[in-house]
């Protein structure tokens, strides 16, 4: 079993065919999985893809929403999701989503909107977590910028200061957001 730890492992699609072909022609007879975007998959892909052993493919949903994954700088419609987990669940590639609570504008309706649309995607897993502020992306600078965390926040939080450095929207709370998530780990 090999996992490509690579977030857009499909990136290269040219690149992906030609590693495909050589694990069917060396008859390495491996089972594999991988992390990719939706939009960077397509049945010709994936049908390649399962036929040199992939058995399990996840994808970044981050949300529901196709207007807040285009102000997170995603922007793949709904409906190319919903494409790419029926084009796998055909080839019995088994399918996981991530998700993310807790983008800028984002409401706790927006949030429920966000689980019920993985839900409705019958993948094999899903992994919805808080929203991280990592250094050098829009959303730490938008989080400095709005005064939400300083530029001491991943120095504190190392040293045991302060809590993981998470986004909570404006007129959000963490405790619901927390009632969501406790939520969604409880049903099956």
């Amino acid at each position: 079993m090999i996992d490509f730890v690579d977030d857009v492992f499909t990136l290269d699609k040219e690149y992906v065919k030609l590693l495909c072909k050589n694990i069917i022609r060396e008859h390495l007879n491996i089972n594999w999985a991988c992390t990719t975007r939706a939009d960077l998959v397509d049945s010709e892909l994936l049908n390649s893809m399962e036929k040199s052993g992939l058995w399990h493919i996840s994808f970044g949903i981050e949300s529901g929403l196709e207007n807040i994954r285009n102000l997170i700088g995603k922007g793949i419609p709904n409906a190319v999701f919903r494409k790419v987990f029926y084009l796998c669940r055909e080839m019995h590639i088994k399918t996981r989503a991530y998700g993310m609570l807790g983008h800028p504008t984002e409401t706790i309706r927006d949030m429920e909107q966000t689980v019920e649309f993985i839900r409705s995607l019958r993948q094999d897993a899903f992994i919805i977590r808080l929203t991280d502020i990592i250094p050098g992306t829009r959303l730490f600078s938008q989080a400095f910028e709005d005064g939400l965390i300083d530029e001491f926040v991943w120095r504190d939080y190392i040293a045991r200061k302060r809590p993981y450095p998470i986004y909570i929207p404006n007129g959000v709370r963490i405790e619901d957001i927390m009632r969501i998530l406790n939520k969604i780990n409880i049903i099956k």
